[in-house]
């Protein structure tokens, strides 16, 4: 249990400075006169870094333990937080936000697969996966509460300065538990047959609608944290407010990830993903509409609790559908840098309206793309999921019912 506590601090101090990066970069475009598509852009440049390496770092380092990878990891996230300090155009942001995406690749896939190997018969894998991710989104909460205010009453430079510092400490954590490699290990979800008693609950199509439900989550969430800091500049408010709505969602899913067990067995049925559909859309909604501090604080939380239903819901699928753990943790981190690339259409969509519609109207117009991609994903979703409720259930493995 204390190598999984080790493990938890050195995500949250992770993801805390990944937090406090994600709400200065923008705002430090914004500085440097960035227009709504270069903030998409910039926007996308560490989820589209983190989405290739998550697939090839695990492809390169398939043999090795994820000790060594992870501490490099940080290392170079040191240095991309170092250099954003430095940065003095959106170009600039851009590019080392894409090496801190990198870095990124290097450590979440690996780490959540490293907890993994520290199964125990009194630490299930589903405990681990709360801890794990209780670890990060509480993190990520802080970071990215504290950065906002940090970058209205100083700077972004400064908010990027304790980013670094805060990436030491989590180096340091990475050194203190031991190499291990049970992570690359076949999984007892891969075994079928008579002989075995089990089955793998999870098939393609399964974790293709957790994939979509996942992607919805993130999309909306990104399209957020990047493109409507200009829509709550337009509307007259400052980073703190951002830092706000980013942190209170990261606080939603935290809550929702320490009630995990709770919606655990029902993942995977319909109803969850048409109630992630619908909730999506209200989101969208509010956050077009509305400028309510309590209205889009509301909205925020329900992002949070969005997001944990739906990241539990794919990273459950994906280490149950694929031969190893870590091949799925690293399948599972790329589809959260997937993702994070919804900026960039959002970005281009706004640029494209602005001349067209009026100013307001473009800014809202991401969400109410959003929402209609949601819409389509439902449906194909429901196309996925059987109705049969034996055939749906995303929980590991379970005994084959005996007649």
């Amino acid at each position: 249990m204390a190598n999984v506590l080790y493990l938890l601090f050195m995500s949250a101090a992770y993801a805390m400075s990944s937090g406090l990066l994600l709400v200065a970069a923008p705002q430090a475009s914004l500085k440097f006169g960035a227009a709504s598509q270069d903030l998409g852009i910039m926007g996308a440049c560490s989820p589209i870094g983190y989405a290739g390496t998550c697939l090839l770092f695990g492809w390169i380092f398939e043999k090795y333990a994820g000790k060594w990878i992870v501490a490099s990891g940080i290392v170079l996230g040191v240095v991309a937080a170092a250099q954003l300090f430095l940065a003095t155009s959106v170009a600039g942001v851009g590019l080392w936000m894409f090496i801190f995406g990198i870095s990124s690749g290097a450590f979440w896939p690996f780490t959540s697969a490293w907890m993994f190997d520290f199964v125990a018969p009194d630490l299930s894998k589903t405990k681990i996966l709360r801890l794990y991710n209780v670890g990060w989104s509480s993190g990520t909460a802080i970071g990215v509460f504290a950065g906002g205010y940090i970058t209205r009453a100083y700077s972004p430079q400064l908010t990027f300065e304790v980013g670094a510092f805060v990436l030491v400490a989590a180096f340091i954590l990475s050194l203190i538990p031991p190499a291990t490699r049970n992570s690359l290990a076949p999984s007892s979800a891969s075994a079928v047959g008579a002989g075995s008693g089990t089955v793998r609950r999870v098939g393609v199509a399964l974790l293709l609608a957790a994939v979509i439900a996942n992607l919805s989550a993130l999309g909306i969430r990104s399209t957020v944290v990047v493109n409507y800091a200009e829509l709550n500049s337009f509307s007259g408010y400052q980073a703190d407010r951002m830092g706000i709505f980013v942190a209170c969602s990261m606080a939603g899913q935290m809550i929702a990830f320490i009630f995990g067990s709770l919606y655990e067995p029902i993942l995977g049925l319909r109803r969850v993903y048409a109630a992630i559909a619908f909730s999506i859309v209200l989101v969208c909604l509010v956050f077009a509409f509305s400028d309510n501090l309590f209205v889009l604080i509301a909205a925020s939380l329900l992002i949070g609790l969005l997001s944990a239903v739906a990241f539990q819901c794919n990273i459950i699928a994906a280490t149950e559908c694929f031969s190893t753990p870590r091949m799925g943790t690293t399948f599972h981190e790329a589809t959260v840098g997937l993702g994070g690339l919804a900026p960039i259409p959002a970005g281009f969509l706004t640029d494209a309206l602005k001349g067209r519609a009026s100013e307001h109207t473009a800014l809202q117009s991401p969400f109410f793309a959003i929402a209609a991609i949601v819409l389509l994903g439902l449906l194909l979703q429901l196309w996925l999921v059987s109705t049969s409720a034996s055939r749906r259930v995303l929980l590991p493995a379970q005994p084959v019912p005996q007649h």
